[in-house]
C-alpha cells in the first residue's frame, strides 16, 4: 500500500543512526500492537514527530488520540494507512500533533515515571490491605 511513495522502512536502528532517522522523518508510523512500554513512540514524540500507533499496549500511556498522535485499530491495515494518509495530506495537523506530542514528551523523565509506578504500587497495596480487612470482618481506620 506504500508502493510508489517516498516511504522508507528502516528496520532496527540505534545511536546516531536512530537520531538521524528521527531528524529526517516527517511521521513516525508504529504498526506493532505488542509494545509493552512505548519508548520508541516517546522518543519520536520528543523529536517532534507526529505519531501513528495502534490502540493497544504501552503506547496508550503516551499517545492520546487526535491530541498527541493518531491511534488505529490494531491489526487493521486500512486504519493504519488511513491515519498516515491523514497526516500526509494535512501537514498543518501533522505539525500540530508533533508539537503537542513533544510538549507531552518533555514532561516525561525516569524520575516522574518511576515515582508514578511507586504511587501505583502503594495504591494497590492499600487497596489489598482494605480488601483483606473487609473480607475478614476487621475494621480499617
Amino acid at each position: 500500500c506504500f508502493a510508489g511513495t517516498n516511504t522508507i522502512f528502516t528496520g532496527f536502528l540505534r545511536g546516531d543512526d536512530l537520531a538521524h532517522a528521527y531528524a529526517a522523518a516527517d511521521i513516525f508510523a508504529f504498526p506493532s500492537a505488542n509494545e509493552t512500554l512505548g519508548n520508541v513512540v516517546l522518543e519520536a514524540m520528543a523529536s517532534g514527530l507526529p505519531v501513528v500507533a495502534p490502540r493497544s499496549g504501552g503506547v496508550l500511556d503516551n499517545v492520546i488520540d487526535k491530541k498527541t498522535g493518531l491511534l488505529f485499530a490494531p491489526e487493521s491495515q486500512d486504519d493504519f494507512t488511513t491515519a498516515i494518509n491523514k497526516l500526509v495530506t494535512h501537514e498543518w495537523y501533522a505539525r500540530r500533533l508533533g508539537h503537542v506530542g513533544r510538549k507531552h514528551a518533555e514532561q516525561k523523565n525516569w524520575e516522574t515515571i518511576l515515582d508514578g509506578l511507586l504511587d501505583d504500587y502503594a495504591l494497590l497495596i492499600s487497596r489489598q490491605t482494605e480488601f483483606l480487612a473487609f473480607s475478614s470482618g476487621r475494621r480499617v481506620a
